[in-house]
């Protein structure tokens, strides 16, 4: 039995509107070509994005996170996303056929940084 300790990161539910304004976000983003975006999905560490490639990119697993992290991953600039989040971690999860092979990302959170002040301006 998992009891969490007060203030625990994992402990903190994500509801199922978060989960659509994470899924608006991504299927904005996927709406034509070869990749498709198929949900969010609450995990212990936070909100997971899974996209379907394909097929395997032809990189090193590092600078395909590094793609992920710059190219696919939100901006700051999306403040209702991050707001919703707040201190949910959100990850970028990229598969050909089975999810329990990914490459992932951890999305750069915001309110994680030092722009967290103008989020808080702006709600």
């Amino acid at each position: 039995m998992y009891i969490p300790r007060y203030a625990d990161k994992s402990a903190i539910s994500v509801s199922d509107d978060t989960l659509k304004t994470v899924n608006r976000a991504f299927y904005a983003s996927f709406i034509a070509g070869d990749w498709y975006y198929k949900g969010a999905k609450a995990g212990h560490n936070g909100v997971n994005a899974y996209i379907q490639i394909p097929e395997k990119l032809d990189l090193k697993v590092e600078i395909q996170e590094k793609y992920l992290r710059e190219a696919i991953c939100p901006k700051a600039e999306n403040i209702a996303l991050w707001n919703q989040l707040r201190h949910i971690n959100l990850s970028v999860h990229i598969y050909t056929s089975n999810k329990n092979k990914t490459v992932s990302a951890k999305c750069e959170n915001p309110w994680q940084t030092k722009t967290a002040p103008q989020l808080v301006a702006n709600t």
